[in-house]
């Protein structure tokens, strides 16, 4: 890989460089992530804060003024901007409002009738590169909250033997995510051979055909209750498996067992949990002889367990700091239009 810059190279270079990567296989997508994950940790910062840095500063050294980007707001029924685009430092408002010299003024996306935002990100596929289309919809939590689908928008015309494009389901806070599910079932926005090239199946057998299935939803699991592992309570006093699912739902979060039964109801081929609360610290992978780390480590499997309990597959992956996971092989549509398993992969 060749970095040039007639101006002088720098580390944002090497980052743009590095995102140009990710869209092609695995293993460039390793590389990059590599080196992401080294350049946080050189940094000092914690990871919200490094994200802020590079948001608020116009990149790691402040020095590519020229190089713009845009934030847009979506907006739900009724809802105002909470800001307006173009907001000077002369004025009496807070610093983070402030639009910086390389940010253009982004939009105020409405929602439509449906209470959905389609193409909110629209990439049309070149002959290099395969393209992305992101819709939006609102999931159910205390406070206003959104989840994505991400599409791989393939650079062909699919037919019966062409690979799944990929479909991501990423949510944000939720104790029931059901609201989602007509945006995730929408007719998929690419061209088709021939209709046959994408029929109905049922892979985790949910009573819900899909023509793409979900190749990967990223699902919150804030609190569960773990007895198996935990007698001596080290996670929470007198907790039991009703009192945790009730305050769980309560504060607006999910458990193991809900994730795992949302990814069976859209067909989900992989599920990764996040957003694990506190009081399952995450085991440092690299040593796990310690009596500490062995039981972090057997919460977290406890908490796969659970989540694979309700869905079809056999174990669901908790999201562990600097771990990496590949997606899938979808599943193979038969004549009958319902299967489990299968070979025909995603791409």
């Amino acid at each position: 890989m060749i970095v040039e810059n007639p101006e002088g190279c720098t580390i944002l270079d090497v980052n743009r460089a590095l995102a140009e990567l990710i869209p092609f296989d695995d293993q460039h997508l390793e590389f990059a992530l590599g080196h992401y994950q080294e350049l946080a940790f050189t940094s000092g910062l914690s990871l919200p804060q490094l994200a802020d840095l590079i948001f608020r500063d116009r990149g790691f050294l402040d020095d590519h003024d020229a190089h713009l980007y845009v934030v847009h707001e979506l907006l739900f029924p009724g809802e105002e901007p909470s800001v307006e685009a173009n907001v000077s430092e002369d004025c009496d408002t807070d610093e983070a409002d402030v639009r910086r010299e390389s940010e253009c003024a982004g939009m105020d996306i409405r929602c439509d009738e449906d209470g959905f935002w389609h193409g909110i990100v629209d990439v049309p596929a070149t002959q290099r590169k395969r393209g992305a289309f992101v819709d939006a919809g609102p999931i159910e939590q205390r406070d206003p909250c959104i989840g994505y689908i991400v599409r791989k928008i393939p650079q062909h015309e699919l037919t019966p033997s062409s690979p799944l494009p990929g479909k991501l389901v990423l949510l944000g806070d939720t104790y029931d995510p059901s609201p989602l599910i007509p945006l995730i079932r929408r007719s998929e926005p690419f061209a088709l051979l021939e209709p046959s090239a994408l029929p109905e199946i049922d892979p985790t057998e949910s009573g819900f055909p899909i023509t793409v299935p979900v190749s990967l939803l990223v699902h919150e699991a804030t609190d569960a209750y773990l007895p198996n592992v935990d007698p001596q309570q080290r996670t929470g006093k007198n907790r039991t498996q009703s009192s945790v699912e009730a305050k769980t739902r309560d504060r607006g979060h999910s458990t193991p067992a809900m994730a795992g039964a949302f990814a069976r109801r859209i067909g989900a081929g992989r599920l990764v949990l996040y957003h694990i609360g506190a009081r399952f610290p995450a085991p440092d992978m690299a040593h796990t002889r310690s009596g500490q780390d062995k039981f972090r480590l057997a919460c977290m499997r406890e908490i796969e367990r659970q989540a694979a309990q309700t869905w079809t597959f056999p174990r669901a992956a908790t999201r562990i700091p600097s771990s990496r996971m590949g997606l899938p092989g979808s599943h193979h549509p038969p004549e009958s239009g319902t299967h489990r398993g299968g070979s025909r992969r995603a791409e």
